[in-house]
């Protein structure tokens, strides 16, 4: 998958893209921090950027381009990219039940924490039958 990345999109826009390839995954962006670690952990949940803001609105770097994300990469690798090619402070959270949740496993690919996600949620679901 190759997301486009440049100011004029809307977050929303490349969530939903995201979305389409792993569905008990999604990912968040935040407002650039004041410091410029690109990983600030925990992240404030008051830097959470709305979905319908541009990118432009997240961020001090003005590059565009296009970020390739595969199956086999890693949650964290994934998260690198967005900041270290666009300057983008982005998360990446899994689905278990109704909450998302920040991966404990960043080291775990996208496929085998979206697939993990489905089969727990699947559990969860039969055993509530």
């Amino acid at each position: 998958m190759d997301i486009i990345i440049h100011d004029g999109r809307a977050i929303e826009e490349i969530q939903q893209e995201f979305a389409k390839e792993y569905p008990n995954l999604k990912v968040e962006f935040f407002a650039e921090a004041r410091h410029r670690n690109p990983m600030p952990h925990p992240l404030h949940p008051a830097l959470l950027m709305h979905p319908r803001k541009l990118i432009k609105e997240c961020r001090q770097s003005h590059a565009k381009g296009m970020l390739s994300i595969h199956p086999g990469m890693a949650i964290e690798e994934v998260e690198e990219g967005f900041w270290n090619a666009f300057g983008l402070h982005a998360r990446i959270y899994h689905k278990v039940g109704a909450d998302w949740l920040e991966p404990a496993t960043r080291h775990w690919s996208l496929e085998k924490q979206n697939v993990t996600s489905l089969e727990s949620n699947a559990e969860s679901t039969l055993e509530r039958i």
